[in-house]
């Protein structure tokens, strides 16, 4: 596990420049990506490391993640700004061009507050601490064995999957059905990690359908907050652009389609199991 999250760690210092040099979004994406799946071992795996290590940094990784969620999902909403006007009558569109500038000048802000966060104090010492902490715990004595450990993790991962999976309806509000993304990530965290311990190609088989249900429950929360950014918005214009309400409606639409797509797909993701260990 310690070697894990040396090379997830190692990842997120590779993005750590672009990120600050602001030249291709991915580079935050990727960054998040690499903390994500740090948090998510810590909880599900992160009692096999000594010394409380997981619980000691669960809380510098948190706020990392808190300190990244801003500027992403800015870049999302800019980057998909085009082809969500498209949906709004063309008449209008020219209405939108004041909150694509307020959106701009948030991610700025934002910005700003994320390169103070990743050349401050705080981040030094999670990056040093972390990284010095887990070489550590590689040169000790190995702990249970990995495919063991796989198998009682994914199998708890997989039934939490289930069970919001089982009970997700087409009424379901948004907290369960971002819920529900947390858990699949989860599972194809685990999986991916313990990747190596798998005797046949099942595991790559669930993650890909792990992959095809996140990208529909993705959609579903990119529309989400979005929505909720549009309406923010809108709430401190006197009066607010038709072309606002009509935003509102494509991402209504959007929201609606993935939700529809969603639970179809559901289905089909229920009943298959995630290969066993070797």
């Amino acid at each position: 596990m310690a070697g894990i999250l040396l090379r997830l760690f190692d990842g997120v210092m590779a993005n750590v420049a672009g990120t600050l040099a602001d030249t291709d979004p991915e580079c935050l994406h990727d960054l998040r990506v690499g903390v994500r799946r740090t948090r998510s071992l810590l909880k599900l795996t992160g009692d096999v490391l000594p010394d409380g290590l997981a619980s000691r940094y669960a809380r510098p990784f948190r706020w990392l993640g808190t300190l990244t969620t801003p500027v992403r999902d800015l870049d999302v909403q800019l980057l998909g700004f085009d082809e969500l006007a498209a949906g709004v009558p063309a008449a209008r569109r020219g209405e939108l061009e004041p909150y694509r500038r307020y959106l701009r000048e948030e991610r700025a802000a934002r910005f700003e507050q994320l390169t103070r966060g990743l050349t401050g104090t705080r981040f030094a010492q999670l990056r040093d601490g972390w990284r010095s902490e887990l070489s550590a715990v590689t040169a000790e004595p190995a702990g249970p064995a990995a495919g063991v450990l796989a198998e009682q993790r994914i199998d708890r991962a997989r039934r939490a999957v289930a069970k919001r999976a089982g009970r997700l309806t087409h009424a379901s509000p948004p907290g369960d059905v971002h819920d529900l993304r947390k858990r699949a990530k989860e599972l194809r965290y685990l999986l991916e990690a313990f990747g190596p311990v798998y005797a046949d190609g099942g595991v790559r088989r669930t993650v890909r359908e792990l992959k095809r249900l996140q990208d529909v429950l993705g959609a579903y929360q990119d529309a989400e907050v979005q929505l909720t950014a549009v309406r923010d918005y809108a709430s401190r214009e006197a009066p607010a652009p038709a072309a606002l309400a009509d935003l509102v409606a494509v991402l209504e639409t959007r929201r609606e389609r993935a939700r529809s797509d969603l639970v179809a797909r559901l289905d089909g993701f229920l009943s298959r199991s995630p290969a066993a260990p070797a």
